[in-house]
């Protein structure tokens, strides 16, 4: 038997199957490859009243209020706060993630020893420090989320009435109960969806169990409970209720959930005494009207890219970010993400929507992009955890931890909430409302890059798995040559 005749066919299958499992993966798993397939279900889902139980039972849970513990961002191994985090977030513009905006949001909140805050108790003003939310109340959700600011907010002395769905395994809403009641610190409003009275120990799995709620399913309900008088009166009217829309579902359940959390929003914005704030994390992959220097920027760095990018790029497998004349100093930056799928656009597009309504309606609102995160949500993907794994690999380009995003953006969202200056402020005069979301822009590098992120990640697994081409050939030449020398 000559095996020297099999090793270049069995070569060749590796090559072909390895091109074959490339070609899968990133090409056939937009959607639903990227986020869990499941069954469409329609959009009228959210109108129907499914449950029969209401979740109108309020849980107040009142501690004795400690001091408030500043937001300290980790990264790297360290933590930052005042001087340290302005000079690493200003390092992250230098390096072409963030925009120069987000420094200077930064560097207000971060170096800012107070803010004037109203307190109903005497009716006047009276200094606070930035970082003190005693009397601010949250409306989360999706409060458990990955990237949601719900411990960074109790630990701020807020009051959180926390929206997520209920669950047997009771672990995540006992961390919540538990955090608060540890520390000390803020206070939770809690759905029930049993009688308080039947679940009187919160220590219980049984009150674990019974709390929280599904937004899309028991929308009706949980639009009546938090416009109630009774729970208008746990809240108190010193300041306006701030919702936070944070749910994020696999596929068209996404489109789902955010019409239903802007049927709430629009709800809440008729019914309560004054307009609710809200509060929305944007995505770079999408749509955003961005300075002409960003486009500079993004050219800019086409000329230096390595040797291999240059190549694909000559061959058009990858592809420059693509760029639209606007006017004077602006231009249109399409980052939409073929791989992240239409429901992802189509969600974000109506919360977008909602903001740019409510602002011009007289609301504050806060909208700020987020840099792409290793959330569990995206690296339980083996494709997408390969891409976020190589993505410094094409320049500017990071993926941050969850961890860093979470409390940097908890940081900017409490400055939106509180300081004149920003765009999110009503009385502020924008020149195009399309500024609402590039104010705070901390994209992660997608918009300065000089290709677009389906190119990127293109590149990563060309490269990858052309690193596993190379070494199953080196390892068939290997032996062959071995072969040789043993049959002469």
């Amino acid at each position: 038997l000559n095996l020297a005749l099999y090793i270049p066919i069995l070569t060749y299958i590796l090559v072909v199957v390895n091109l074959v499992a490339f070609i899968f993966f990133f090409f056939f798993q937009a959607e639903d490859g990227i986020r869990d397939a499941q069954e469409s279900r329609g959009l009228g889902d959210v109108y129907k009243r499914q449950v029969q139980r209401d979740p109108r039972d309020v849980l107040t849970r009142k501690v004795v209020v400690a001091e408030p513990i500043p937001i300290e961002v980790p990264f790297n191994g360290g933590t930052y706060s005042g001087q340290d985090l302005v000079a690493l977030v200003q390092s992250w513009v230098t390096d072409g993630t963030a925009e120069p905006s987000l420094a200077r949001a930064v560097e207000e909140i971060g170096l800012g020893a107070s803010r004037m805050d109203f307190t109903g108790e005497s009716g006047t003003f009276r200094e606070h420090p930035w970082q003190d939310l005693t009397g601010h109340t949250f409306l989360l959700l999706g409060a458990t989320s990955e990237m949601g600011p719900l411990y960074h907010l109790l630990d701020a002395n807020a009051t959180v009435i926390p929206i997520a769905r209920r669950s047997k395994d009771s672990a995540k809403w006992r961390k919540i109960l538990n955090h608060c009641h540890d520390t000390g610190r803020g206070r939770l409003l809690v759905p029930l969806s049993r009688p308080w009275t039947e679940v009187p120990d919160t220590t219980s799995k049984g009150f674990q169990e019974a709390c929280g709620a599904d937004l899309i399913s028991e929308l009706p309900e949980l639009v009546d409970w938090i416009t109630s008088p009774q729970l208008a009166q746990a809240i108190g009217d010193h300041h306006p209720l701030k919702i936070y829309c944070g749910i994020y579902l696999d596929g068209e359940a996404f489109v789902r959930a955010s019409l239903a959390m802007d049927v709430l929003v629009q709800a809440c914005a008729e019914k309560l005494a004054q307009k609710p704030m809200l509060l929305y994390i944007d995505t770079p992959s999408h749509v955003h009207m961005v300075q002409a220097e960003t486009r500079q920027k993004s050219r800019g760095l086409m000329k230096s890219v390595p040797l291999l990018q240059k190549l694909l790029a000559t061959v058009g497998v990858m592809r420059p970010n693509q760029f639209v004349e606007g006017e004077k100093e602006w231009c249109l930056f399409n980052g939409l993400a073929v791989a992240q799928g239409p429901n992802y656009a189509v969600a974000k597009l109506l919360q977008r929507w909602r903001a740019l309504v409510a602002r011009e309606d007289g609301a504050r609102v806060s909208v700020t992009t987020g840099p792409p995160a290793k959330t569990e949500s995206v690296m339980h993907s083996q494709t997408m955890a390969m891409v976020m794994n190589g993505c410094h690999l094409v320049r500017p380009n990071v993926a941050m931890q969850p961890s860093t995003v979470q409390a940097l953006l908890a940081l900017v969202m409490i400055r939106d909430i509180l300081s004149p200056f920003a765009f999110a402020n009503p009385e502020v005069k924008l020149p195009h409302p399309m500024d609402l979301f590039w104010e705070n822009a901390w994209h992660g590098g997608a918009w300065q890059s000089p290709f677009d992120m389906k190119s990127v990640g293109i590149y990563i697994l060309t490269r990858h798995y052309s690193l596993r081409v190379v070494l199953v050939l080196v390892l068939a030449l290997a032996l062959r040559l071995m072969y040789q020398l043993l049959a002469h």
